[in-house]
């Protein structure tokens, strides 16, 4: 009876350090996983556009002329730079130059440079303790876009620049390990519209260029100590 009345005051006992130490392990898992995710970080990666459309247009006093068509598939790279903070964000820049191809005879390549803000929402989880992590994220790049294409867009016409602005909504996963180096996948949808004008038989073109297509970007990342 003594050993039982003892076993018990000491199941009493254990029972609450037990229940600490649960609590302890998370604690310090998550310690790690914030211990590498609040420095910064820089990346590179390969686009690709598929599924593409456009819709172009010459507006003048008369009225406005419209036509639309397919793009072949896009390709280009992008560059980034962006700081985590609180514990599901993250906020950097983002930089992209990417080539498009309308679905036409005699279309030529053609460059635009986008400029962004970059906003992500993030959680990071720990799969090999202190060695391997994950981190599911959606993104949202929006800002500034620089177009080269003619002006007006016909072929022989010399190139020329026309701003706009671009947006985007992005899904993604980054695999981050121990040495800090990791990679990520993006697929999601990309817009931009760009604009030009000119002076055709004595009265004002504007012409507008809107681009539609879904994006598919292969990358690197590097987090600074």
């Amino acid at each position: 009876m003594v050993l039982g009345w003892r076993a018990m005051r000491q199941l009493r006992t254990s029972i609450p350090f037990a229940f600490l130490a649960a609590l302890l392990v998370p604690a310090n898992a998550s310690a790690q996983i914030l211990e590498r995710d609040d420095h910064l970080r820089i990346g590179a990666h390969l686009g690709l556009g598929f599924g593409g459309e456009f819709d172009f247009s010459a507006s003048t006093e008369l009225g406005t002329a419209e036509t639309d068509g397919d793009l072949d598939p896009s390709v280009g790279f992008g560059f980034r730079i962006e700081q985590p903070f609180l514990d599901f964000f993250s906020v950097g820049g983002l930089f992209e130059a990417m080539s498009h191809e309308a679905d036409a005879d005699n279309a030529e390549r053609e460059w635009a440079f986008h400029f962004d803000l970059l906003v992500r929402i993030r959680a990071m989880f720990e799969v090999i303790r202190g060695e391997l992590f994950l981190e599911p994220y959606a993104a949202m790049p929006i800002g500034f876009t620089l177009g080269v294409l003619p002006a007006p867009p016909l072929p022989g016409a010399d190139d020329s620049t026309w701003p706009g602005w671009n947006i985007g909504a992005l899904a993604g996963l980054t695999v981050i390990t121990s040495s800090r180096v990791g990679g990520f996948i993006e697929l999601g949808w990309r817009h931009f519209d760009i604009f030009n004008g000119d002076e055709v038989l004595g009265r004002d073109v504007d012409y507008t260029v809107t681009l539609n297509e879904f994006a598919l970007n292969l990358g690197m990342m590097f987090m600074f100590q």
